[in-house]
C-alpha cells in the first residue's frame, strides 16, 4: 500500500531506486513496533487524537544505534499529510472572482 505512493512522490525519493525497498522495510518494522503506544492515538477516553500528532512520534524513534527508525518513511507519510484534502484554494479563487464580477 504505502511503496505504491513512493513512485508518485519522485520529488521525496530524490528518483533513488532503493527508496522504495526502504520505505517497505520500514513499513513492515512500523507494523510490528512494540514501542508504539495506544496512548499515542486514543485518550483515556477513547477519542481518537491528532494524526500528525502520533505521526511525530512515531518519527522520534530510534534505532539501536541512536539514528530515526523511519527515516524514509517519513518522508512520505509527510508528503502525504501535506497534501491538501480539500478545494480550499479553488474555492477561494472562485469567490474572489465572483466579487469582483459584482462590484462591477
Amino acid at each position: 500500500m504505502i511503496v505504491s505512493l513512493v513512485p508518485l512522490m519522485p520529488q521525496v525519493s530524490g528518483f533513488d531506486t532503493s527508496f522504495s525497498d526502504k520505505v517497505c522495510t520500514e513499513w513492515f518494522l512500523y507494523q510490528h513496533d512494540t514501542d508504539i503506544m495506544e496512548a499515542w492515538w486514543k485518550d483515556t477516553d477513547g477519542v481518537l487524537l491528532s494524526v500528525d500528532k502520533y505521526w511525530d512520534k512515531v518519527f522520534q524513534l530510534k534505532d539501536a544505534v541512536g539514528q530515526p527508525k523511519y527515516l524514509h518513511l517519513s518522508l512520505i507519510v509527510k508528503a502525504v499529510l501535506s497534501v491538501s484534502h480539500g478545494q480550499a484554494d479553488v474555492e477561494r479563487g472562485s469567490l474572489s472572482t465572483s466579487r469582483c464580477h459584482l462590484n462591477k
